[in-house]
């Protein structure tokens, strides 16, 4: 999916739903202590998010906050 559909998504998202998201442009930044939602998304040629991601351990407590 391209950048601009996804933040198309968010904007929508946010205007539809009153979602709010933290917007940054990599993992490493994202603040998942403090936001339940999450746009992390850079131009980039690149579809491996998940590297990053799964090596950052403030992701799995932000995981874990969440419970169906």
């Amino acid at each position: 999916m391209s950048y601009e559909a996804s933040q198309r998504i968010v904007d929508r998202l946010k205007r539809e739903q009153d979602v709010n998201f933290h917007t940054t442009s990599t993992i490493a930044k994202a603040n998942y202590m403090q936001w339940d939602h999450i746009f992390t998304s850079g131009k980039s040629d690149s579809h491996d998010a998940w590297t990053e991601m799964y090596s950052n351990a403030n992701f799995y407590k932000w995981l874990l906050r969440h419970e169906k």
